[in-house]
């Protein structure tokens, strides 16, 4: 798992790093979770119920005022996607799952996997990091 510290905004696409910067990396985080791959559209005035169900009051009212008007789709954010995964397919291998059973896992290759754990194998010691994690109630691989 990622933690908050440990996500590179340059592993982010530019429209998440300007949420980033703006709202937060856990807000900016949460909004890809629940928008991902859908189109944003940040009301002006009135406060879309749904937008505020899903990401509260604040966050929703701190949208409207910085991007009131403007409407995007969200991007997946592959690459954090990526290392997120990635991080947990190390910490498993180091609990004893096999190649196998970590392609079953995470519907990937062998070949894949075995790609993974080889570049991380010839990272230097000090450069090897453990599964990394999200903020809090934020997982990338539920998106709705």
């Amino acid at each position: 798992m990622i933690a908050e510290q440990d996500i590179l905004i340059s592993d982010l696409p530019p429209l998440v790093q300007d949420f980033v910067e703006t709202l937060g990396m856990t807000a900016a985080m949460l909004i890809v979770q629940h928008y991902s791959n859908k189109r944003l559209a940040i009301p002006l005035k009135r406060k879309n119920p749904h937008m505020v169900a899903v990401l509260g009051e604040d966050l929703t009212s701190k949208l409207m005022f910085n991007y009131g008007g403007c409407q995007w789709m969200v991007p997946m954010c592959a690459k954090l996607n990526r290392k997120v995964r990635n991080g947990k397919i190390l910490t498993d291998s180091v609990a004893g799952q096999t190649v196998l059973q970590l392609a079953e896992k995470y519907s990937l290759s062998y070949r894949q996997i075995g790609e993974i754990l080889h570049a991380a194998a010839n990272l230097a010691p000090d450069e090897t990091q453990p599964a990394l994690s999200l903020p809090d109630g934020v997982d990338l691989s539920q998106s709705h």
